[in-house]
């Protein structure tokens, strides 16, 4: 299952690669397919976030290496280490554009391009 997960995710981030710095950069945001598109992929990296404070990760014991699976350990570790900045690339600046034409909201709107 985790594979085909991240089969799912390695395409997301392939099209993001392509797509976002050309959205960012050269369109305008208005509700189309590629807004659609884009808005499903935002989807589908929240719930990359969210299963990423489930997933098990190897930790080096006195015996060798051991599976982490205490819930707050594996919450804590990736609270530490890729949250914030997974949690700032699904932000949907796109939306924010639509209802508001600030410039800063503009700017903002190129943090898509980190993912």
């Amino acid at each position: 299952v985790l594979q085909k997960w991240d089969m799912i995710t390695m395409t997301s981030m392939v099209f993001v690669a392509f797509v976002a710095p050309v959205q960012v950069a050269m369109l305008e945001t208005k509700v189309d397919a590629l807004f659609i598109i884009s808005s499903c992929v935002d989807i589908i990296f929240l719930i990359d976030l969210l299963i990423n404070f489930f997933i098990m990760y190897q930790k080096r014991t006195n015996f060798g290496y051991a599976w982490e699976h205490r819930q707050s350990a594996i919450a804590k570790r990736y609270l530490k280490s890729w949250f914030s900045i997974d949690f700032i690339s699904i932000l949907p600046f796109d939306l924010l554009f639509l209802f508001s034409s600030s410039e800063f909201v503009k700017r903002m709107k190129a943090i898509k391009v980190i993912r």
